[in-house]
């Protein structure tokens, strides 16, 4: 049971103390979307390296966005079991061949700041550039869009846990695949350490609108410099439709042998 009250997320910084056992993850429940965008704001948003390059790390019209139609049944909540604190956010949604379309067109009629407006399209963008519905022949896939961890708790192991529990809860539902878009470096090892497939690395200027321009120019130094897009097939059947490349043909050996 998750006994925090919205007033502590932002109060708590100093006081907590974690140890690797004492934790628990838990799906959220109906009526906890405060608190859940309460942590993204204090630990999510003014953290991540893309949003802080682009000035947006205290955009409350980019927070409001991204969380009005989350679901907190498959939310995930790291909490520290004896206190009931949150310590972590794993926020899933699902996504379907038309999210991002329909994610643009929202934002394009409900968004008035420029800036924030276009990161919306940035992120669309990387889903509609990915082509996993198009690769695998699937209509939804599990994503898992923001992570966040509480400063006292980091570099042990949360966030990890937090996005293994996230991969099983989307396999125990039936959902064919599970994708994280890694825009920071600390994502990026989380994935790569649960040995996910990853498509080839783009860079934050290859994403632009009709007429050429990136969504973001702003965009963070090296090692957060990349976007890497990880996913893990769920159902052991799925395979790729995409054709395999024609072989090469085999170069001729020179010499006496």
């Amino acid at each position: 049971m998750i006994t925090q009250k919205l007033d502590e997320v932002e109060d708590d910084e100093d006081k907590l103390e974690f140890a690797p056992k004492e934790i628990a993850v838990v799906q959220g429940r109906v009526g906890q979307k405060e608190l859940i965008r309460k942590f993204l704001k204090q630990y999510y948003l003014r953290d991540d390296p893309v949003l802080v390059a682009a000035g947006l790390n205290k955009s409350n019209v980019l927070l409001d966005f991204f969380t009005k139609n989350i679901k907190e049944e498959i939310v995930l909540l790291a909490i520290n079991p004896k206190s009931g604190r949150v310590l972590g956010v794993a926020c899933n949604i699902v996504v379907y061949p038309d999210t991002a379309k329909k994610i643009k067109e929202e934002a394009a009629k409900e968004i008035k700041d420029d800036p924030a407006y276009r990161m919306v399209c940035f992120f669309a963008d990387v889903t509609e550039k990915a082509k996993l519905f198009e690769r695998f022949g699937i209509n939804e896939t599990f994503d898992c869009s923001f992570l966040a961890t509480h400063p006292s708790i980091r570099k042990k192991g949360v966030g990890k846990y937090l996005v293994l529990s996230s991969r099983e809860l989307a396999r125990s539902i039936g959902y064919p695949l599970f994708r994280i878009d890694c825009t920071s470096i600390f994502s990026s090892r989380i994935a790569c350490k649960m040995q996910m497939e990853k498509l080839p690395t783009r860079q934050f200027a290859d994403y632009v609108d009709t007429k050429g321009t990136p969504w973001i120019t702003a965009v963070p130094g090296p090692p957060n410099n990349k976007l890497e897009v990880y996913f893990d097939r769920l159902c052991p059947n799925l395979c790729t439709n995409f054709p395999l490349p024609p072989p090469q043909p085999k170069k001729k050996k020179r010499g006496w042998f």
